[in-house]
Order: structure tokens, then sequence, then C-alpha cells
């Protein structure tokens, strides 16, 4: 089960720790139409954390997984701008996810 932990963006810590990104958090590398997809997946895994830990952890973790499964069904050119903004954002649990995928592609 990925945690919220790993699902935090570094790349965001570091800056509201130094100071930047008061008003405007300039995401170079990642194109507005994948942005929206990954702040969809971060919101999922922190609302499914949440439940986790509140809930039964099977269910929780059995429902994260369908909705995982169903997340990262898209076309290989958005998979691959997944993976970039993934990384760049250093989102490790996107990250897996994503390159889980490509392993899979035959």
């Amino acid at each position: 089960m990925v945690t919220n932990q790993q699902d935090s963006s570094e790349m965001f810590n570091q800056m509201v720790e130094d100071g930047f990104g008061v008003d405007v958090i300039p995401l170079l590398n990642v194109s507005s139409n994948i942005l929206p997809k990954v702040i969809d997946y971060c919101r999922k895994h922190v609302e499914f954390d949440s439940k986790e830990k509140m809930d039964d952890p099977n269910e929780a973790h059995e429902e994260i997984r369908n909705w995982d499964s169903e997340y990262i069904n898209v076309g290989v050119d958005e998979l691959y701008h997944l993976i970039m903004a993934a990384n760049y954002l250093h989102i490790k649990g996107l990250l897996n996810l994503t390159c889980q995928n490509v392993a899979r592609i035959p």
C-alpha cells in the first residue's frame, strides 16, 4: 500500500521549507493537461490513506488498487507524461505506479 508520505511531493515540501511558492509554484516540466491528473492521484491517495486508518485496512487497500488500475489505464503518451511529472515532482507512489504499468506493456 502506498502511504500518504510516499504520495506527497518532496519538491513542494522543499519549496515550502525554503520559503518559495507562497503565491506561485513554478512547474516548468509539467503540462497543464497532466497536472490535474497528478492532483487527482494525490488527492485520492490522501483520501484513501485517511480511510484506511479509520475503516478496514484490507477494504481500503483493495479500493485503492482498483482505483489505481482505472487511473493508470491511459495511452502510452499520457503515461510518459505522468512518469515525467511524477519524477519531476518527486511523487514516489505515482512514479512507481506508472513505471509498473510501463513494465506491463507488451
